[in-house]
């Protein structure tokens, strides 16, 4: 049976051309201009001249950095049409509809895992993958491999990185595992503040179309000859 993706985080990035995080105002953040009052954080925000990271215990966290902005949801279980990160990003860009944005990017963060045997995910990888080149025999020993896809989607570019890993079950029991970093990338189109600022919405109103094109990537493309039982 083919493996299946574990969907584990979702983030929502912003690329601005004009956003110092010095001038944000705390209480944007305190008083239910984008996060309800009663969510509890999960450690004492950042405030800075270089940043602010505010995080919640619900698995929901924001990281502003210059000219970038980060929500993040870890998506534990949930199904991906409940996740509010998206409705977070909204009410950020009500918020602050004068900054200058450029670019949206819908980011999944998924692992597939594999068994106790540390090698099997390596394996599938470098044998599905790679080129016969890369593990031609006489070889220097390959230690570890990656790789970078970019793919055309719909309105954008979706870039996917695969990289080999582990998974941890318990503190004393791991698992081999395959990490797949998705990134669907939308430049916003428009010649005023006020056509980009509707593209970025609209954009966002889609955020599920790239969730779902990176997912029928790596379950029916990146994995479909993987014939194993998934853990």
């Amino acid at each position: 049976m083919t493996k299946a993706l574990n969907i584990q985080e979702i983030s929502i990035v912003l690329q601005a051309a004009n956003l110092d995080p010095a001038i944000l105002n705390p209480s944007l953040f305190n008083y239910g201009a984008i996060f309800p009052s009663d969510w509890e954080a999960l450690r004492q925000p950042v405030y800075g001249r270089n940043g602010v990271q505010i995080f919640f215990k619900n698995g929901i966290g924001l990281v502003v950095q210059p000219n970038r902005i980060t929500l993040s949801e870890l998506v534990l279980g949930k199904e991906i049409p409940e996740l509010q990160v998206p409705a977070l990003m909204h009410k950020w860009i009500e918020a602050l509809p004068h900054i200058q944005y450029r670019a949206l990017g819908v980011n999944p963060t998924g692992m597939v895992s594999f068994s106790e045997d540390q090698q099997e995910a390596a394996n599938f990888f470098r044998s599905t993958l790679l080129t016969e080149g890369v593990r031609r025999e006489g070889a220097p020993e390959l230690m570890k491999a990656s790789l970078n896809l970019a793919y055309r989607l719909e309105g954008g570019i979706l870039n996917v990185a695969i990289q080999e890993g582990t998974a941890r079950l318990s503190e004393d029991q791991k698992i081999s595992a395959l990490l797949y970093s998705g990134n669907c990338h939308y430049a916003l189109q428009g010649e005023s503040q006020t056509d980009r600022l509707e593209h970025l919405k609209s954009m966002l109103g889609q955020w599920q179309t790239g969730v779902d094109a990176y997912r029928n990537l790596v379950e029916h493309h990146l994995l479909q000859s993987a014939e194993m039982t998934a853990v």
